[in-house]
């Protein structure tokens, strides 16, 4: 089988109230911090700073990050993500890791992409590119391009 044709192994979690995945080949850590320090002067999408396996760790809220609304949830995570320098995203909820056929990935171009979103899958899951959500630099809200991506189910027919 050739690198083309094997599947994206992915980390789905939920922010904002919305099922995202995360490239797996990128999470370096997966942790629930019980404390958090605020970072003063931060963006607002910045937590704060979190201790995972001994190594301080700024947290991006995932949600805020890509513009949507927060939800409530009994369980947050923070997912170490490699960039740069780890950095964590706060997500509401972890899911499945799954394996998904880059042929069925829909590239959203560079609309998706100045967000943060880089393809989404047939089941309407979003995969996101992570590096933007992660750098600090300015992105449109991803509410305008994902408010298209809510389907039902496939639109083949009947």
């Amino acid at each position: 089988m050739s690198k083309e044709q094997e599947s994206l192994k992915v980390l789905r979690v939920r922010a904002g109230g919305r099922e995202f995945a995360l490239d797996v080949g990128l999470v370096r850590a997966i942790d629930r911090p019980a404390h958090r320090v605020r970072l003063p002067g931060a963006p607002p999408y910045v937590r704060g700073v979190v201790e995972v396996r001994g190594q301080a760790v700024a947290v991006v809220d995932l949600a805020a990050r890509l513009g949507l609304p927060p939800q409530a949830t009994a369980e947050p995570a923070v997912v170490v993500v490699d960039s740069l320098e780890p950095v964590g995203l706060w997500v509401e909820a972890l899911g499945d890791v799954d394996a998904v056929a880059p042929g069925s990935l829909v590239d959203l171009g560079p609309p998706g992409l100045a967000a943060g979103l880089r393809a989404v899958a047939v089941d309407g899951t979003v995969v996101l590119e992570v590096e933007p959500l992660v750098d600090g630099r300015a992105l449109e809200p991803a509410a305008p391009v994902l408010a298209p991506l809510d389907l039902d189910g496939p639109e083949d027919g009947p």
